[in-house]
């Protein structure tokens, strides 16, 4: 009895992961939930198999075993060796897959620099590969070149964070704040996700200090999946107490020094947007920053001239396993735009790893983080030059 739940347990273990990073590399074009769809989806795929094999294993029916023409242990253990087999080379090939991906990885035009450095550390105990992240609290810095970006806006320090989750990360979205107050952003970004199920103290203390950050060029919000379906009004009720706009399906203009710099949130598709041309409408060749709770909206906003896309929802995938990377990540686009640097169609698009947990609060192999991007305009760069060579030959 002993061997044969270790053995189902090893292969609950096994069709979990095969299933789930099978899932997440095939674009799933599911409408509404797709997280919901991708677990039904998953679970049954699993319990399924499951379920044969505790039959053939001995533990069914007599009358079902009735109809087995060989031994229920002999045909079990046969049909669990094929499964797991088959499992086996399917992990072994989408790591192969994940491990192509990584050493090929996509180039974005105007890149100048990108690092991450820890700052909060994470004591929990780990085994070699198996990294539990939950609070290793990362700042990643980005500095990246806009074509359109009008040199006034040169150097601008944008703070983005996403996915608070509050209920879960109140201790990392107060580190949030304390860094944010040495960072000295010019504008913070904050795409969405406040909560898991509840408005708490949490996300009035994380407010205020965002508040209190008072950052030149604003504080623009969007709402995620989670504040739209619980608690919306409170969350809503929460920013406008605190004086943070909610881009809802809208768009505002950010001006410096004379030039524009055009900020959208888009809260697709928990929030429709009724006319993608309506939402994003020509603007003269003016920059446009987009806020995106999922990075699913991009092949929407890039057609229509989105410079700069800034979106979380995956959380990175949470668990990434060895070889297999992310287990399960909540979008359309399976883990095509799970993390990272992402370009399409002239737009580029930040997706970052979010800072709280969602479901079982435990990060495996993928820490928290926010980033600080640091835009650069094309025209300051040779405004400088051209000023350079005319000291030069004076």
């Amino acid at each position: 009895m002993t061997l044969k739940l270790a053995v189902l347990l090893l292969f609950a273990v096994a069709q979990t992961t095969a299933v789930a990073s099978f899932i997440n590399r095939v674009p799933m074009r599911m409408a509404g939930g797709p997280l919901k769809d991708t677990l039904i989806v998953g679970l049954g795929m699993i319990w399924v198999p499951g379920a044969l094999l505790l039959i053939l294993l001995g533990w069914g029916t007599p009358t079902v075993q009735g109809f087995l023409t060989l031994r229920p242990e002999m045909a079990g253990a046969s049909a669990l060796l094929a499964l797991l087999a088959a499992e086996t080379l399917l992990m072994l090939g989408l790591g192969a897959f994940s491990l192509w991906g990584h050493l090929h990885p996509v180039r974005v035009s105007g890149l100048r620099s990108m690092t991450s450095e820890s700052v909060s550390v994470d004591s929990t105990p780990s085994l070699p590969g198996f990294a539990l992240t939950t609070s290793d609290l990362r700042l990643i810095r980005i500095e990246i070149e806009l074509p359109k970006l009008p040199p006034a806006f040169d150097g601008l320090r944008l703070l983005h964070l996403s996915d608070l989750h509050v209920e879960f990360a109140g201790a990392l979205t107060q580190r949030t704040i304390d860094l944010a107050q040495d960072l000295r952003p010019d504008m913070i970004a904050i795409t969405g996700d406040f909560i898991v199920n509840r408005a708490t103290p949490d996300l009035e203390c994380f407010l205020e200090g965002i508040r209190r950050l008072a950052p030149p060029l604003g504080a623009w919000a969007i709402r995620g999946n989670h504040d739209i379906w619980h608690d919306s009004a409170a969350v809503v009720a929460a920013l406008e107490r605190r004086g943070i706009p909610l881009l809802t399906n809208r768009g505002v203009i950010v001006e410096r020094d004379g030039a524009r710099l055009h900020v959208v949130g888009v809260e697709h598709p928990w929030n429709p947007v009724a006319s993608w041309d309506t939402l994003l409408p020509e603007c003269n060749g003016e920059c446009r920053l987009v806020l995106s709770h999922t990075p699913d909206t991009l092949e929407h906003v890039a057609s229509r001239g989105a410079d700069l896309v800034l979106a979380g929802h995956t959380h990175g995938g949470q668990w990434r396993l060895p070889l297999v990377g992310s287990m399960i990540v909540p979008s359309n686009r399976g883990a095509e735009y799970d993390q990272g640097l992402f370009q399409r169609n002239g737009s580029v698009m930040w997706v970052t790893r979010g800072i709280g947990t969602v479901g079982v609060p435990l990060r495996i192999n993928c820490p928290p983080e926010i980033t600080l991007l640091t835009l650069r305009s094309p025209g300051a760069r040779r405004a400088a030059r051209a000023g350079a060579e005319e000291r030069s030959t004076a």
